[in-house]
């Protein structure tokens, strides 16, 4: 296993370059992506994904599949301020709200596009609309997908039937503007707390909605002047090689942050963190800070999964190369113990893995999420997901609650990994899982819903330090 695991991912990671392959990559990618702005919907989700990976997929389709970031073809403005009209205004002119209304949108997605807009009291906004039809479209890619999850169940690694069915209750989420307002205050409360509840300087700034204009279809909300990570790319390579890594190790700090303030204290967890949903504000001042954006999909978790899942990222910190390879007694001891209570804690979640699996699955599993790239995987697992030893072909049954992290902290690792950064989400997070650990109790009241003497969060600062947001405890 450990061999042709070590072939394979070394295979993987030279084909983008092979100049043989590059053609063949150029005319592929320029398909994938014709085909799947053909086919809209939540196939440009998929896209989405596919471009932060990277470590994973030729340079050629990672570069093209970018533009679906927030670079799918705009409805025309004249729809777009009728779906206002009607939403949000019922059926009154847009002048009784706005002073203006840019035709131009700032970004177009898979589902909405973005306006910027002054209401008539000056204060300048952005506006959210939703794509006429889009809810049809969506729901029906998805009620596709699952009849061929369920066809193909026996070919395929994961049973991606339950994937798809948590995606499918998300994205009925994501189309409902309403409930995006409110978790994106809940999101903006979460990252401004420690994992204890006290309030902190945010780690990341999240665009708040205006009270009273959002409707199912329209949401009106703060304007913050950035510039997008998916276009980052002109401003990055004129910049020196070691102030291109200090920004992106800034940045990964921010965003690993507030991650981890989501999932160790509140719970509750943004699950779309792709490159089009990041922007950088104050990009020229030195000092640039992560704005997180669309807050459509999001998770709340139990306080029995988030204490978990403490645990889990503990256990998965001291599973350390040289841990690994010890071959004295009480090491062998202390790993296969480590083994045994992480396939318990993955266990008592809802992972379940295939018949016959070794005791080193799940820590593997594990490692594949939360540790360093590159890391060594036990029981001669690859690090390569799409290989044939990759440690994913062991699961047969993923928890469909933790979809949405599982798709975080991934496109966390393949951010890193388009910026060039080694990062390993178990070191940043230790501190905070031992916090949660340590200061569990059984019931808290919500962060966002604390009484306002004490709920006085600090101000976003513009240069919160080096590496900004303050302590997440």
């Amino acid at each position: 296993r450990g061999k042709g695991g070590a072939a394979a991912s070394a295979a993987v990671m030279s084909y983008p370059v092979d100049p043989d392959y590059g053609d063949i990559h150029e005319w592929g990618s320029k398909r994938l992506l014709a085909t799947i702005q053909e086919l809209g919907g939540f196939y440009i989700k998929s896209g989405q994904i596919i471009s932060t990976r990277v470590d994973l997929f030729p340079k050629e389709y990672t570069d093209k599949l970018m533009t679906l970031q927030d670079g799918v073809p705009p409805m025309p403005a004249d729809v777009a301020m009728r779906v206002v009209q009607e939403d949000l205004l019922d059926g009154r002119p847009l002048s009784e709200l706005f002073a203006s209304f840019d035709e131009e949108p700032l970004g177009s997605a898979s589902i909405a596009q973005v306006h910027r807009a002054v209401l008539v009291d000056g204060r300048e906004v952005a506006v959210k609309v939703q794509r006429p039809g889009i809810e049809t479209k969506l729901m029906g890619d998805l009620a596709n997908l699952k009849v061929f999850a369920k066809v193909l169940s026996q070919a395929l690694p994961v049973d991606y039937y339950k994937v798809f069915c948590e995606l499918e209750r998300v994205v009925s989420g994501e189309l409902d503007f309403l409930q995006e307002a409110q978790a994106a205050n809940k999101v903006a409360a979460a990252v401004a707390h420690t994992v204890d509840g006290k309030p902190t300087k945010p780690s990341v700034r999240v665009p708040r909605p205006i009270p009273g204009l959002a409707s199912r279809k329209v949401m009106v909300m703060e304007f913050i002047d950035g510039t997008p990570l998916s276009k980052l790319g002109e401003s990055a390579v004129k910049m020196p090689e070691m102030a291109r890594r200090l920004l992106g190790k800034r940045l990964l700090h921010q965003l690993s942050e507030a991650y981890g303030r989501m999932i160790f204290g509140s719970g509750f967890i943004h699950g779309d963190p792709h490159p089009g949903n990041l922007m950088l504000e104050g990009l020229n001042s030195g000092l640039p800070n992560l704005v997180l954006l669309d807050c459509g999909q999001f998770k709340q978790l139990s306080n029995e999964d988030r204490l978990r899942l403490a645990q889990l990222l503990m256990l998965a910190g001291e599973l350390t190369p040289a841990l690994l390879t010890s071959d004295k007694e009480k090491d062998i001891k202390r790993r296969e113990a480590i083994f045994d209570d992480v396939s318990r804690t993955a266990e008592a979640m809802g992972l379940e893995l295939a018949e016959n699996s070794p005791r080193e699955a799940a820590a593997a599993v594990a490692l594949l999420l939360f540790g360093p790239p590159g890391a060594q995987l036990p029981g001669g697992y690859s690090q390569n997901e799409l290989g044939a030893d990759s440690p994913l072909r062991a699961i047969a049954s993923f928890p469909q609650h933790l979809v949405l992290l599982g798709r975080a902290t991934i496109m966390i690792k393949g951010i890193a990994k388009k910026l060039g950064v080694q990062w390993s989400l178990a070191e940043q997070w230790a501190r905070m899982a031992r916090h949660a650990v340590s200061c569990s109790t059984s019931n808290t009241t919500p962060c966002w819903s604390l009484s306002p003497e004490r709920n006085i969060v600090p101000p976003f600062s513009a240069s919160p330090g080096f590496f900004g947001g303050g302590g997440g405890g």
